[in-house]
């Protein structure tokens, strides 16, 4: 999984010792790692790039996480996507009453990456483009910018297609807030029943 975590594949400005930070937790919590199994249309490398960046916003407000602008021609619809995920009222709520527990915030993250990759893949068939995914089939996701394989034009095209479905869906619909809410729910519950809620009083919903 280590390998699978860099600078480059991140969607935010980060440096090396959130990484760090962040494979350390998640090899302590190494039994969890099954929920990522639940992927579909995803490789496991963009997997864990998804959970990383989720795991990034989900940081206190002090880490001061902003998004990396050079990438943003890139990875518009995934950037519009994490930032529907930081500003929804659920996870801001969690987020507060957490106070920055790592263990519900790794569990939250593994959760959050499967319900982008879900709402995504539904959004592509909703829109009639899975072309996208099929196109996307030959490289990691996370390394599109720095690719010599692609088409770098055609791979422009499906963002801004996809970008236009998931900005109208967001608009459109609560879909994705309703999976987010969930998301919150089952990541709270997996924490207590693992961890215990005694040990973490101000960690409630």
């Amino acid at each position: 999984m280590n390998s699978k975590i860099t600078i480059d594949r991140s969607l935010m400005y980060v440096q090396q010792y959130q990484i760090d930070k962040f494979c350390s937790i998640a090899e302590r919590m190494r039994r969890f790692w099954y929920i990522i199994g639940n992927r579909k249309n995803t490789s496991e490398a963009d997997a864990w790039s998804m959970v990383f960046n989720a795991w990034l916003i989900l940081l206190p407000d002090e880490s001061r996480i902003i998004q990396s602008v050079e990438k943003s021609i890139y990875y518009s619809p995934n950037l519009l996507i994490f930032e529907a995920v930081k500003r929804d009222k659920a996870i801001q709520s969690l987020k507060r009453r957490s106070s920055g527990n790592e263990e519900l915030n790794f569990l939250l993250s593994l959760k959050i990456a499967i319900v982008i990759g879900t709402w995504a893949v539904s959004v592509l068939e909703k829109y009639h483009l899975m072309d996208i995914i099929d196109r996307n089939k030959t490289w990691v996701n996370y390394e599109s910018h720095n690719s010599a394989i692609i088409d770098m034009d055609s791979y422009l095209k499906d963002q801004a297609r996809f970008t236009k479905a998931v900005v109208e869906e967001l608009n459109s619909t609560n879909t994705f807030q309703e999976l987010i809410k969930k998301c919150c729910s089952e990541s709270y519950a997996l924490f207590v029943d693992n961890f215990g809620k005694s040990q973490y009083d101000n960690v409630h919903m």
